[in-house]
């Protein structure tokens, strides 16, 4: 783990020298009698305080708090959980898992319960700037091996360019040494259903890497990854704020919006739930685009590969046939799920119409069925 102080330190995780003090304010800190309840239930507030400030290292903390408090998510709220394509990591290799995001947390945390229990290092994780608030959520995360990313805004333009360089430098470096890295295909989380990646953040991993487009990329070692929620984590919320933000409207967050997101997208149901690993991007495609000279065409060449592999290994569950046959009108898809599955789907949805009162129902309805049912029509294109 990088422990230089500069150009990393504004943004890398803890070293391991730095937990046991983290664990010690984390202990002290009001926030964390309602996290010590959920991830251990049987312990009281002084003994689950007195278990965390043993720990002495990153190893410790990952695999005692959260990977406790993985084992509490998945008990309450994941019926299934499983994973494919794991035979693809080279032990020793760092690589970079370019994701679909669905979850401000659970994407990333639960990728590192499925490395753990293969034998296999955790990653360090990118976290918004907009969540890093200091306190106990920067040492929670901080701790779990997250490093800040900085959101983009308008009026900031020259500071994110110039944090773009400097994340772009400090996952080269982390790959390079060995030790992996997840990062989302995207700003924020994809709220109407269609996942895809930014041709931006392409640019910014080759801000580090030479001339050499297709070689920058090379040596990334990307590993495009598809997660897959049988029923979306907040998926209400997320269409309404799709339904709200409509032609053009600015959708304005209210304080504690994205924490309140982060307990719903934790405590709601999920179904099943499944990581695909896909194919990751090397030389054999690299080549095929690196006469695409033009950094923009390039970028393009390679967000939409990333994009293909996903959706090609993307994990469908009943509920997006479900919305498929619902928004077509058909039932082209019944042999994927049972009557009952399509009368608990569509009761949950009834929810959706309670939380924008006013709301045109057809609207709220079509939106939140193409949530689910994108991945699929991606697939199918």
């Amino acid at each position: 783990m990088c422990t230089s102080t500069v150009p990393f330190d504004d943004l890398r995780p803890y070293s391991d020298a730095e937990i046991p003090a983290a664990m010690h304010r984390m202990a002290a800190d009001p926030a964390f009698s309602a996290v010590a309840r959920y991830i251990w239930p049987d312990k009281t507030l002084e003994e689950a305080r007195a278990f965390i400030s043993q720990f002495k290292n990153v190893y410790d903390f990952q695999h005692n708090v959260m990977l406790d408090a993985c084992l509490q998510i998945l008990k309450r709220s994941v019926s299934q959980l499983s994973w494919s394509g794991l035979a693809g990591l080279t032990p020793g290799k760092g690589f970079l898992f370019v994701s679909n995001h669905r979850d401000i947390v659970l994407d990333a945390t639960i990728l590192q319960y499925v490395l753990s229990i293969n034998q296999l290092p955790t990653t360090q994780i990118t976290f918004g700037n907009n969540l890093m608030q200091p306190g106990f959520m920067t040492d929670f995360g901080k701790a779990n091996k997250m490093f800040k990313v900085m959101r983009k805004k308008n009026n900031e333009l020259k500071a994110f360019l110039q944090h773009s360089k400097i994340l772009s430098e400090y996952i080269r470096t982390h790959i390079a040494d060995g030790e992996s890295v997840w990062i989302a295909q995207r700003n924020g989380r994809t709220k109407d259903g269609f996942d895809s990646t930014d041709q931006g953040l392409i640019n910014m991993f080759s801000l580090s890497g030479g001339k050499n487009l297709a070689e920058s990329m090379e040596k990334l070692h990307i590993l495009p990854m598809a997660v897959s929620y049988q029923y979306e984590p907040c998926d209400l919320l997320k269409a309404r704020e799709v339904y709200l933000s409509r032609d053009g409207a600015v959708y304005e967050k209210k304080p504690g919006e994205d924490l309140q997101s982060i307990i719903t997208g934790i405590q709601q149901p999920k179904g099943h739930m499944h990581i695909a690993f896909c194919e990751p991007i090397t030389e054999d495609f690299l080549s095929t685009i690196e006469h695409l000279q033009h950094r923009n065409e390039f970028n393009k060449a390679l967000a939409e590969e990333i994009d293909r592999r996903i959706y090609a290994a993307y994990r469908c569950h009943d509920t997006q046939y479900i919305a498929l046959d619902l928004l077509e009108g058909t039932e082209n898809h019944a042999d994927h799920y049972t009557p009952e599955a399509r009368q608990q789907f569509e009761a949950h949805a009834e929810q959706l119409y309670g939380m924008v009162p006013g709301g045109d129902r057809q609207v709220l309805r079509e939106i939140l069925l193409k949530i689910y049912a994108g991945p699929l029509l991606q697939k199918q294109r």
